[in-house]
């Protein structure tokens, strides 16, 4: 109600849920189900998934590089 009032248009999307078989999975896997590791950050223990950690550690390693965040150009200037 309020929001098409407000001219929003709200549209309800579908959930798909997979089952989660293979143990390798990572994106879209549950976070219970994905191999994780424990961190002590501010005096608390936290489960932070493996493969956050390795990224997080690819990125520190790599940092200096250049473009390593670069934003794509426009599409229409590269032609």
């Amino acid at each position: 109600g309020e929001l098409k009032k407000a001219g929003l248009k709200h549209r309800l999307k579908k959930i798909i849920l997979k089952n989660v078989k293979d143990h390798k999975t990572v994106f879209g896997a549950p976070l219970v189900k994905v191999p994780s590791c424990s961190v002590i950050c501010c005096g608390s223990t936290l489960s932070i998934p493996i493969v956050v950690t390795e990224m997080s550690s690819v990125l520190r390693a790599n940092a200096h590089v250049e473009g390593l965040f670069r934003k794509a150009g426009s599409q229409t200037r590269q032609k």
